[in-house]
């Protein structure tokens, strides 16, 4: 593809500059009416093969970059070419026995990796913030293998809020876990560029969603990965992370909550690097207990064409309908030409979940990129400046959560029982009202 660009722009840019030589050389030197109109129709042709090209000489030069470039590998088909994929489905062995949690699978890379466990065996889980979107995911996956026995069940998780994580922990556990363990968590659910939200917790959305409450869902199944090892934990990051304002993750609270200074996209970055050192930390740990046989890894899936935009697509809503339709269409139309399909997407998290290489070749505390692959993230390149990072987010998150969590739980309790006490006090008014009329 590279190559072929290449050919395509100095063919045309010199085809145009050597037609406006050979119209000047025919002329003669001559002045004419048409021959300045065949030079100045020369240039117009080069002029707007140049505007035309330059931008193919661009995305050659990006192109090139990005082929070179460890963290980048793979990110678009178009950087992938020649090649081959680490991983295909063909190659998930049969999970009869395991048991799997993916978060957010009710679409997207989520719900074609819930759909490829459950098809090869495994016992999924699909974990969605709306029941009736968990409930539309089983059902499509049951009927798509045709096969009642495939094993895939839908629970609530709403990752805005540290209760609602603790409650899927405690249930899960209470149904699947104790009795069959866990061997594969695919903490894959996330939201991208929002406006500006703080969640019930207190914390802004991005980060919540995205990192703490993965990680507080981790530590909270994190006895039944080690005792159902070899297991796996699949943490979905993005090379977004490599675009963070400081190249240093945010572990302030004012920071991070700020609403003057939020910056969707840096914000989102934040959350990915977050992603990434959550990874290598609890890879660390475990080696720190001895416990080598839970493998932990991060990924770039690529850019795959999921619904992870939307909140991108509704900036569009700003510009003048016609334009707006125009401009949504030309977005939707590239992104299918250079982003990787859900299916083909969710092949990374597969062979981090799933392929025997992970433990044979003992992968852990890695970063993958598509399809399939190892690569470094800048997160792991500043060697001790990283190890750092990674303790600090790893000591503030935990902080928060439990510190929120019990605040929250305490204001929840509270307002629950005022409201217990306002609906007897209404119970009370009303029998005293009727206790009045049948008196008089």
């Amino acid at each position: 593809m590279q190559l072929l660009l290449l050919f395509l722009y100095f063919t045309l840019f010199c085809g145009g500059a050597g037609n406006n030589r050979k119209a000047k050389t025919t002329m003669g030197g001559k002045a004419s009416g048409d021959g300045d109109a065949s030079v100045g129709g020369g240039r117009f042709t080069q002029l707007l093969l140049l505007l035309v090209m330059l931008p193919v000489g661009l995305f050659f030069c990006v192109s090139v970059w990005a082929t070179r470039h460890p963290a980048m590998t793979g990110h678009i088909p178009m950087w992938h070419n020649f090649i081959s994929h680490g991983y295909s489905f063909d190659e998930i062995p049969n999970l009869g026995g395991k048991v799997a949690i993916v978060t957010g699978a009710n679409g997207g890379i989520g719900f074609q990796t819930a759909k490829q466990l459950a098809l090869k065996g495994a016992h999924v889980v699909a974990a969605c913030r709306s029941a009736k979107k968990c409930k539309a995911v089983t059902d499509e996956i049951r009927a798509s293998a045709g096969d009642d026995k495939v094993q895939i069940e839908a629970m609530t998780l709403d990752l805005a809020s540290f209760v609602s994580v603790r409650a899927f922990a405690h249930e899960f556990r209470k149904k699947i876990g104790r009795s069959k363990g866990l061997h594969m968590l695919v903490l894959n659910a996330g939201v991208m560029h929002p406006p500006h939200t703080i969640t019930q917790d207190g914390l802004e959305l991005q980060f919540q969603v995205n990192h703490a409450s993965h990680q507080v869902l981790t530590t909270e199944l994190l006895d039944l990965l080690e005792l159902s090892a070899p297991s796996r934990v699949v943490v979905v990051s993005s090379v977004s992370h490599e675009t963070t304002i400081t190249g240093h993750v945010m572990v302030d609270k004012d920071t991070l909550n700020d609403a003057a200074a939020y910056n969707a996209n840096k914000w989102y970055s934040n959350s990915k690097l977050c992603n990434v050192l959550f990874a290598q930390e609890l890879s660390s740990r475990l080696a720190a207990k001895g416990k080598n046989n839970v493998y932990v890894n991060a990924l770039n899936p690529g850019w795959v064409h999921t619904n992870l935009i939307r909140h991108d697509v509704d900036r569009f809503n700003a510009l003048p309908p016609g334009v707006r339709h125009a401009a949504l269409t030309a977005f939707r139309i590239l992104e299918r030409l250079v982003a990787w399909d859900p299916k083909t997407g969710a092949l990374t998290p597969l062979w981090a979940a799933t392929s025997p290489e992970v433990e044979s070749l003992d992968i852990r505390g890695q970063y993958l990129v598509p399809i399939a692959r190892i690569s470094t993230p800048c997160a792991f390149e500043s060697g001790g400046r990283c190890h750092d990072d990674a303790k600090a987010l790893w000591n503030f998150t935990e902080e928060v959560s439990t510190v929120l969590t019990t605040f929250a739980a305490r204001v929840r309790a509270f307002k629950r029982a005022a409201e217990a006490r306002i609906r007897a006090a209404a119970a009370r008014i009303e029998h005293s009202k009727t206790s009045s009329k049948t008196e008089l």
